[in-house]
């Protein structure tokens, strides 16, 4: 799985990610990315993208976290969330996101983080953005993002096979039934919108 930082993120702090990272998925050392915009604050990102294979590590942990949530949809607050967060079994998808949620924190207001499938390539891929900083929230999105992967790489492996692999990159939109998936097509420059469930 290939990491990109912030331009200007602390190297050391970048190693102390990939060690806690690591723990649980397997990720090549810390890329930086310097931005070229003339706006300093339009594209700070953390970005965390990999092939399905890569994402496996987190499946059962984000099914745990995902279950005990639906067996209390009735009453989905916060507090539900923080003690799914806490159970034993979702340790790894909790360490992943509290260590992305001390990441963002560090890279400054703005920064957003980036996962996804490297899917037609790993530098724009499929991917989710998570505005959030916090790890119970990262957490939630991470389990959704994960709970899909599988049917998110089929879909857009069989989009790529048929001509429409995206111009950029294909964007993830969790929604309550699902995930949406939006590109625009390299082939004929138009939009292209596909639900996963």
């Amino acid at each position: 799985m290939r990491l990109t930082m912030p331009w200007g993120f602390p190297p050391s702090q970048a190693e102390e990610l990939v060690a806690t990272l690591r723990e649980h998925i397997f990720v090549g050392d810390a890329r930086w990315y310097l931005q070229k915009s003339a706006d300093p604050g339009r594209e700070l990102l953390i970005q965390l993208i990999g092939n399905l294979t890569t994402w496996v590590p987190l499946s059962a942990a984000a099914t745990v976290f995902l279950t005990t949530i639906a067996k209390r949809a009735g009453d989905a607050t916060w507090d539900v969330l923080a003690k799914a967060f806490k159970a034993k079994e979702v340790k790894p998808l909790a360490d992943v996101a509290t260590a992305l949620g001390k990441a963002l924190e560090k890279a400054g207001p703005g920064t957003e983080l980036i996962v996804g499938l490297s899917i037609p390539e790993p530098t724009w891929g499929t991917v989710l953005i998570i505005s959030e900083t916090d790890p119970v929230e990262i957490a939630a999105k991470l389990a959704r993002f994960v709970s899909l992967a599988e049917k998110i790489s089929t879909t857009m492996e069989a989009e790529v096979a048929a001509g429409r692999a995206p111009l950029g990159r294909a964007l993830i939109s969790i929604e309550e039934h699902g995930a949406v998936i939006r590109w625009m097509s390299q082939a004929d420059f138009g939009n292209h919108e596909r639900l996963i469930s």
